[in-house]
């Protein structure tokens, strides 16, 4: 009985606590929020009232007042202001809402957020954390069509180089991959499974982006998603806009050899491949996926048993590839060009198709696109000169186009967050220079002092290692500097030195 009394006393004490705090903290803001008409104050009062919220351990749903709270805010969210917008959505979330309130603040966030112009906004809030707890916490069954607009807002924000690093940092892979495996146990006769499409595009366009950096890479590997997302192929086949977003993911995860032999490893990845073939004869989807599984040399066994390097090359040289992707090089869609430069990449590997990509002067597309200002585009196209360069007698394609001087350009851009890249420019410059001695085959004098330059200051750890990243990403950033670029980089370096010594080597024209 004691007891008892102790718990129930406990109880009114901290409905009193609360009431006072409401009375000398809570109230006073809210009554400014009631009578402020400028923007600007409104949001600096909704910055005040969330720390006050956090400090009195009043969000959550908790909160005694919560509900005539929530209606001061909800008067303020059609003001026409982005910035109030994100103040009052971080809050309105904070309190845990549900039901159509927590659908209309999804909406809000996502309108918000659709404009890249807000997304140093965003930056500078805590609404990624709200976002991706709604995706942790809440039930994709009864929250559906709030975790497309969700869904949809992470995806705009991981467009933005610097928000897409915030969201790896808070776990956003992680939730994704969870999200994947709730929507591929929906069964396909239920009435849910047709929205959870809807929910999937948003939802493979985020890992999409996610997957150009490292470290959401390995952690899609680690996590084992490549059979989710087979998985997912298999039960969406229908589903045109699925099956391509998942194969634009397949197509850049092929550029790595981890990934590659991840997929090798999921045997029913093959017959789902060409089971998509034959679903999707004319439609986009085909193309990426052909792509991949014909072209990726890497996925050995199936390949190495069905297509031998004839045949290969029969494929590729046809009227159909051979049209499609030069007509992909010379569009205006990035995405497009992109792909077309990866298909060469793997192809390239190959002699036969390194003729057809000099005899079609396509390298010097690849030259062109080194001025794209593009990480991706630079680092696929380096891919396709790096390959061109194994044989002496294409080296001298870079000579053309300015194809030196973009090279070192890219080296210049790119190598301080990219060393993967840089190590592919390296590797490029090192074949075209092997036979230095002779002047047809030698850099320019401008083009060597400045790469000269260049890998001296990247080759020092404070200057390359300088750079602001997520401390996740650091590490990898260090160990791509320390185990790619620096090996190839030192080597190019002493050989331009032994370049520099004896001048009568150099080709200056």
């Amino acid at each position: 009985m004691v007891l008892y009394v102790s718990e129930y006393n406990w109880g009114i004490n901290e409905t009193e606590k609360e009431e006072k705090y409401w009375d000398m903290k809570i109230l006073p803001l809210l009554r400014e929020l009631e009578s402020e008409d400028n923007v600007e104050r409104l949001c600096h009062t909704c910055t005040i009232i969330y720390q006050a919220l956090k400090e009195g351990n009043m969000l959550g749903k908790r909160f005694k007042k919560r509900t005539l709270f929530l209606k001061t805010l909800y008067k303020l969210v059609d003001i026409p202001s982005d910035l109030l917008g994100l103040k009052l959505a971080k809050i309105i979330l904070g309190l845990k809402v549900s039901g159509k309130n927590l659908l209309n603040v999804c909406k809000l966030v996502f309108k918000i957020s659709r404009n890249e112009k807000n997304d140093f906004l965003i930056q500078n809030d805590e609404l990624i954390d709200s976002l991706l707890e709604i995706l942790r916490a809440e039930d994709l069954q009864a929250n559906t069509e709030a975790f497309l607009y969700c869904m949809g807002a992470l995806k705009f924000m991981s467009g933005n180089s610097r928000l897409i690093n915030e969201m790896v940092s808070k776990g956003t892979v992680e939730v994704v991959l969870q999200l994947l495996k709730q929507i591929n146990e929906i069964n396909e006769n239920d009435a849910q499974f047709s929205s959870s499409g809807h929910i999937l595009v948003q939802l493979m366009a985020t890992l999409r982006n996610l997957v150009d950096l490292p470290q959401p890479r390995c952690k899609l590997l680690d996590h084992g998603a490549i059979p989710d997302l087979c998985l997912l192929l298999e039960k969406y086949m229908n589903d045109k806009d699925v099956c391509t977003n998942v194969a634009r993911i397949f197509s850049k995860l092929s550029s790595f050899n981890d990934c590659c032999a991840a997929l090798a490893d999921c045997s029913r990845c093959y017959i789902l491949f060409l089971a998509l073939l034959n679903k999707h004869p004319k439609k986009q989807v085909s193309f990426f996926i052909s792509c991949f599984l014909y072209f990726n040399p890497l996925m050995c066994l199936w390949c190495c048993m069905c297509v031998s390097p004839f045949s290969v090359t029969y494929v590729s040289l046809n009227t159909f590839f051979s049209i499609v992707l030069l007509k992909l090089l010379m569009s205006s869609n990035m995405d497009g060009i992109l792909e077309a430069i990866r298909v060469f990449g793997n192809l390239s590997q190959y002699p036969e198709i390194c003729d057809f990509i000099i005899q079609r002067k396509v390298y010097k597309f690849m030259i062109a696109l080194l001025d794209a200002k593009h990480q991706d585009v630079c680092f696929s196209a380096c891919g396709v000169l790096l390959n061109l360069t194994v044989d002496k007698s294409r080296r001298q394609v870079l000579s053309e186009e300015g194809g030196i001087k973009k090279l070192i350009d890219c080296l210049r851009d790119f190598a301080p967050t990219d060393w993967q890249l840089a190590c592919l420019i390296c590797k490029t410059l090192w074949n075209y220079s092997e036979n230095i001695s002779s002047a047809e085959s030698c850099f320019r004098e401008d083009e060597s002092n400045a790469l000269s330059f260049l890998l001296a200051s990247f080759l020092d750890e404070e200057v390359a290692l300088g750079y602001n990243l997520d401390s996740d990403l650091r590490d990898y950033h260090k160990l791509y500097w320390e185990t790619e670029f620096r090996p190839v980089a030192q080597k190019l370096l002493q050989r331009i030195k032994i370049h520099h010594t004896h001048p009568n080597r150099l080709a200056v024209p």
